[in-house]
């Protein structure tokens, strides 16, 4: 994913002793021009190089050749019109009592998007997940207690916050469906405490990809090679109509044997979180089919086989439960910690079919008929996992 940065309070944070300067909006868009320029008399292999702001990490924006630029002017508009309504997201943490006894206090920071006229902002769920307080950073610097309204997790990584609206610029929702390989792309993110926003340009390099994470697939994400880094989580990904089309989410900077991947991230689609941004503002909640125990690591973890050898478990794969929600319909109908869930109305969980993607399948008013191991013993419980209308 990519990891929210995060700093530990009574320390002085000092970006230039972490890593790279992230370039100021300005000398952004200065360089965007002058990569155009560049690209256009080339023979069309240029690339916009920036730097960003990243917690011991080199700067990790690439040249690619051959990638056709995006028009100056449209990119400098976009940007524009919608960088007022990229906000910098301040997590505050529960205290931590450190093995020395002392306690410390941890701070996720990510970026999110102001959308509608009545203060709501986006953002991912991993950026204010556990936090006790949460504030939003606008561009001009002033901060702003944010509440929680409610999340779509785990079934996509999106939460909605709130704040007083008053001066607040928003961004439009738009289509990515409309979205075609190639098409140029902004990722705009917020800042680090101290440094203005940034913003980097790319192309859709790959559409409707799936991504693991934590025990469930993200799916139907926009692939992009613009610059995204530790800390934009919750940013922007802008067409050159300013328009959001995707939710910054997960940067790939590594392959399965560990070699270094550059140039690949994902977003989440505005038309896959649409539906549940909608409701959350409506009615202060979206309704999911859940059951109490689908929320990974909080409620439950997702076995492995690493997992089941180093712990003896009975099977391979599977979902168990660990805290299971105590008022949860999964609760009610005889759920308890220690038991293994592994089938989904006949479905096996698996790596590729995790318990929240069985769940998130089911079409009202089905009910969930979960395959339980209990000490030994193989059991039928069967779930309703739909809230009451």
């Amino acid at each position: 994913m990519i990891e929210c940065a995060r700093r530990v309070a009574g320390s002085r944070f000092r970006p230039g002793a972490f890593a790279i300067r992230r370039l100021t909006f300005s000398e952004t868009l200065l360089l965007i021009g002058l990569a155009l320029l560049l690209s256009f008399g080339g023979g069309g292999a240029g690339g916009l190089v920036g730097s960003r702001l990243d917690r011991g990490q080199p700067a990790a924006a690439t040249a690619v050749a051959g990638t056709p630029a995006a028009p100056a002017r449209g990119v400098q508009a976009a940007i524009e019109r919608a960088l007022p309504a990229i906000v910098t997201v301040l997590a505050d943490l529960p205290p931590v009592r450190e093995p020395d006894g002392r306690t410390s206090q941890q701070q996720n920071i990510g970026s999110g998007v102001v959308v509608g006229n009545a203060g709501h902002i986006i953002t991912n769920y991993h950026v204010i997940k556990g936090a006790q307080t949460i504030e939003i950073m606008l561009a001009t610097g002033e901060r702003r207690r944010a509440v929680a309204v409610s999340d779509d997790a785990p079934f996509t990584d999106l939460a909605v916050l709130q704040v007083t609206a008053q001066g607040l610029r928003s961004v439009i929702i738009g289509d990515s469906a409309a979205l075609r390989l190639g098409d140029s792309v902004i990722a705009a993110a917020g800042s680090l405490v101290g440094v203005e926003h940034s913003v980097s340009v790319g192309v859709v390099s790959a559409l409707n990809r799936s991504w693991p994470r934590s025990g469930v697939i993200l799916d139907d994400l926009v692939q992009t090679d613009a610059a995204v880094n530790h800390g934009d989580s919750g940013g922007a990904l802008l067409n050159l109509s300013g328009e959001l089309i995707g939710l910054l989410t997960t940067v790939v900077t590594a392959d399965a044997e560990g070699r270094p991947i550059r140039g690949v991230a994902f977003a989440q689609s505005a038309n896959s979180l649409r539906p549940a941004v909608e409701g959350i503002i409506a009615s202060g909640r979206f309704p999911r089919p859940r059951i109490g125990i689908e929320r990974p690591d909080e409620q439950s973890v997702e076995i492995t086989p690493e997992l089941a050898d180093a712990n003896r478990l009975p099977v391979p794969f599977g979902t168990l439960v660990t805290a299971p929600a105590p008022s949860s319909r999964g609760a009610a109908a005889g759920l308890r910690a220690g038991d293994i869930v592994v089938a989904v109305n006949g479905a096996a969980i698996d790596l590729d079919h995790p318990l929240p993607n069985l769940l998130k399948a089911l079409k009202r008013p089905a009910n969930a008929e979960l395959l339980v191991l209990r000490s030994g013993r193989q059991l039928s419980i069967t779930v309703s996992p739909w809230e009451q209308q």
